[in-house]
């Protein structure tokens, strides 16, 4: 089923929209041009992620090297500080097995629209 979320205008104005559809908390995120939905709680202890922030981490490199990589594409819990790629709503490095669920989000005519 599809719902209609808003203005692509409206809803780009800002980094994180939070929407309560069918009993769900959705995180709906607006990053480099792109719109991105998933679970608004961590897996982790509850924890509403659009109350985080959403920036880049730092990835595995060789000794003596640091790289910071995946600017914009992760959503960090603020509780703990687990982060989530936005695009998969997989957790990164590990540090938990559960994901966030992620959801189909797509632009008609100027609206954006979820799809549960």
């Amino acid at each position: 089923m599809n719902y209609r979320l808003g203005e692509v205008s409206e809803l780009s104005s800002k980094r994180c929209n939070n929407f309560e559809i069918d009993g769900k908390s959705i995180a709906v995120l607006y990053s480099q041009g792109t719109f991105y939905a998933l679970s608004n709680t961590c897996p982790h202890k509850g924890a509403s992620m659009c109350a985080g922030d959403i920036r880049g981490t730092m990835i595995p490199s060789n000794p003596s090297e640091i790289n910071y990589d995946m600017e914009d594409k992760v959503l960090v819990c603020p509780w703990h500080g687990y982060e989530f790629d936005i695009e998969t709503g997989k957790p990164l490095f590990g540090v938990t097995k559960s994901k966030l669920k992620t959801y189909t989000v797509f632009e008609e005519n100027g609206d954006l629209f979820i799809q549960i």
